[in-house]
């Protein structure tokens, strides 16, 4: 054979493999047990970091960072783990497994894990090397692996680490720079879902993109705000849109939203989504609206599955919702919320028809008062649990729906994580981040009498021996 028909032989092999580089890849493992014994089970908390269905719990393992190992079959700490709950909702002894070895990590707080039929999507940092042999810092990738491990698909690479993503029944929705963009799943082949043309805007101008993490008739969907086209900036308003499962958009508050008049934009308004509730098959979420002449208020709007929206059914929880009388909220029900604020009083309970109230009722209660700005992680039986703003290093539950003289007790001490994903919760439990080696812990939110846990029996994460060592050892000595 010539050296001519050899150059040629070898230039066809370069361009194949290019071609499956850029059609994607296909990873084969010898995968798990049983991984397909609660397929048919409903699935709670899609879009979190922890996600259940039947008794098994999917979660990101542990955080590590953009930059560490990440080829396939290397990473052994911020994997995607599966562990079994017994009916108490204890993890099993010996029941976690990791699901596939690539580092689950996107610098997006609000978009974790979906599972979807056979198979549990996620994102993880592309650390191939560029064409000057440095790793790059820029492209994310889009995975999915099929609930016994066996197989993990690469589906599409972004040159954007930070975006915000949901997944459908049918495609992955991506808010990169401004645009909502489609990656749709329904291609017949896997190479045909990574072309580089099946990434297509479906929305201009979003501003924000929020996963509803819930469980029954709210499952799977998406609350998305963007704002008006330049040409209609004048009028003053943005759009709320609901994304259903299946992906398609609902505008639900637009223009005209708020006024039916030849100059109904008098009466618009730009919205921005502060949280929600689900309860059965309602939602209620909770909003400030600024009008044209700036004036804040924070609102909240009850809808049923089909999102039909009426401004005459809107309620005013606070008619001063500024940023300085307002750093966050978290819903009570859909005539009440607890709002945080930056400076003293530091906690307020707000309600239809009402003033706001601080928390506790009277200043004159010193030793019962917030004495530094919180972070509410939940609401629930008569209790608000919460966590310092900053540097927390514990969780602590006052009771609201007392008449007494209430304290905050300490319910577990714990060094929450700031380096990616915020608390969530699942069931009975709140599962955070831990500071100390980054790994999943979680802790009960208890609404009787108080069993402060040991740090063991928080950890969720299957941790490696030297971190085991270096964190219960250390605490020996």
């Amino acid at each position: 054979m010539n050296k001519k028909i050899i150059a040629v032989i070898a230039l066809v092999l370069v361009l194949t493999v290019g071609l499956v580089a850029c059609n994607g890849k296909t990873y084969k493992a010898s995968g798990v047990a049983d991984g397909n014994k609660y397929a048919s089970s409903p699935v709670e908390n899609n879009g979190s970091f922890v996600v259940k269905q039947g008794n098994y719990i999917y979660f990101v393992n542990a955080y590590v960072g953009a930059d560490a190992e990440n080829k396939f079959g290397k990473q052994e700490k911020s994997c995607l783990y599966r562990a079994e709950l017994d009916d108490n909702g204890n993890i099993i002894e010996g029941s976690r497994v990791a699901l596939v070895n690539k580092n689950i990590y996107s610098t997006s707080t609000k978009s974790g894990i979906y599972v979807r039929g056979n198979w549990i999507y996620f994102a993880s940092p592309n650390t191939d090397k560029t064409k000057s042999g440095e790793v790059n810092t820029k492209y994310l990738d889009f995975f999915r692996v099929s609930l016994d491990g066996k197989k993990t698909e690469l589906l599409y690479t972004i040159a954007n680490r930070s975006a915000d993503f949901f997944v459908t029944d049918n495609s992955i929705l991506v808010l990169d720079g401004g645009a909502l963009k489609k990656i749709d799943l329904n291609k017949k082949s896997l190479g045909k879902i990574n072309n580089k043309k099946n990434y297509v805007e479906v929305r201009s101008n979003v501003s924000s993109l929020q996963p509803i993490v819930a469980n029954g008739a709210f499952s799977g969907m998406a609350l998305m705000v963007s704002n008006a086209a330049d040409s209609d900036s004048w009028k003053k308003f943005n759009t709320l849109s609901v994304i259903s499962a299946d992906g398609t958009i609902k505008d639900v508050i637009t223009d005209n939203s708020f006024g039916g008049d030849a100059d109904s934009y008098l009466y618009n308004a730009t919205v921005s989504v502060k949280d929600y509730v689900v309860k059965g098959d309602k939602i209620t979420v909770y909003y400030t609206k600024t009008d044209k002449d700036s004036k804040v208020q924070l609102c909240a709007y009850m809808f049923g599955t089909d999102f039909a929206f009426d401004s005459k059914n809107e309620v005013l929880l606070m008619k001063d919702a500024s940023s300085s009388n307002v750093a966050a909220v978290k819903g009570i029900d859909e005539k009440s919320a607890f709002v945080t604020v930056s400076s003293a009083p530091y906690l307020k309970y707000v309600e239809q028809g009402k003033e706001p109230q601080n928390v506790p009722a009277s200043a004159t209660e010193s030793d019962s008062q917030l004495k530094r700005q919180i972070t509410i992680r939940d609401v629930r039986n008569g209790y608000v649990f919460y966590t310092d703003a900053s540097s927390a290093k514990a969780l602590y539950r006052y009771n609201y729906a007392s008449t007494d003289l209430t304290t905050e007790e300490l319910v577990a001490e714990f060094n929450l994580s700031s380096s990616w994903f915020a608390p969530v919760i699942l069931g009975d439990y709140m599962y955070f981040l831990d500071g100390t080696k980054e790994y999943t812990y979680r802790v009960k939110l208890q609404t009787g009498d108080i069993v402060k846990p040991e740090t063991k029996d928080m950890v969720v994460g299957k941790m490696t021996a030297d971190d085991y060592k270096a964190v219960f050892e250390s605490e020996k000595k």
